[in-house]
């Protein structure tokens, strides 16, 4: 038969009790300390919600974008601050990571401000989803440059297409672009050039010219201030003729 605990001994065990508790409170206030520290480091919003939406956590730039504290925040609906025409799309996304339990990334628009999201889902030790972490970046202006970058590529294709100048745009030895003269001049394709490997243009150039040729486009690719900017030199043709072309870089 086990011999009883004396009384001194029962006081030692709840003092020792006591201090594993105390010792579990100081890691979990400073693990909350360090988690909060951590979503504040960076501009993007961050919100921790469980499975039903209800926010738990969140940092200063999504209570700032409400014009809330995160204490206001806590205990919200998360979706009573979502605007309307985002709900439904967001609402889905929300419940393919609660049934998928994998993260889900896209992109969404309102009121002319593009939003980049990623909805990550929080499991608990048993590998039950409890949340969602939820990560919002504005990406309003990286939008706009790229559609300012698409409107100026559409506008060179434009301009190149009814030239007639051959335009070939060679980036780290590889061909980026052709033009329809281009094509002509050398007859190869357009599709033929821009699937030649590293430094294939150089087919193109006659043997006697070869060498200048390639170390003025090796010179213009690094930036070199005494590039020749205008030669004149010969080419092969896909067919063998050779034709004397003039080049303007």
């Amino acid at each position: 038969m086990a011999k009883k605990p004396t009384y001194q001994e029962l006081e030692q065990r709840v003092q020792k009790l006591e201090e594993e508790i105390a010792k579990f409170k100081w890691f979990e206030e400073k693990n909350k300390a360090t988690s909060s520290a951590l979503m504040n480091t960076f501009d993007d919003v961050f919100g921790l919600v469980d499975t039903e939406g209800i926010m738990i956590d969140a940092n200063e730039a999504l209570a700032q974008r409400f014009g809330l504290s995160v204490d206001d925040l806590k205990g919200m609906n998360c979706w009573d601050l979502v605007p309307q025409e985002m709900l439904i799309s967001r609402k889905s996304y929300f419940a393919e990571v609660i049934k998928s339990g994998e993260p889900v990334r896209f992109e969404d628009k309102s009121k002319g401000t593009w939003f980049d999201n990623v909805f990550y889902p929080v499991f608990d030790e048993q590998g039950k989803i409890t949340g969602l972490a939820l990560l919002g970046r504005d990406i309003t202006e990286r939008k706009r440059t790229e559609a300012l970058l698409k409107e100026s590529e559409e506008k060179f294709r434009l301009l190149t297409e009814q030239n007639l100048l051959g335009v070939i745009i060679v980036q780290g030895g590889f061909v980026k672009y052709v033009n329809q003269a281009a094509s002509d001049l050398t007859e190869y394709s357009i599709k033929e050039a821009l699937n030649w490997g590293i430094n294939g243009f150089g087919r193109l150039f006659h043997p006697d010219d070869l060498a200048f040729v390639m170390e003025q486009v090796q010179k213009k690719q690094e930036g070199v201030e005494d590039v020749v900017t205008h030669y004149s030199y010969r080419i092969i043709t896909k067919s063998g003729k050779v034709k004397w072309v003039d080049q303007f870089c």
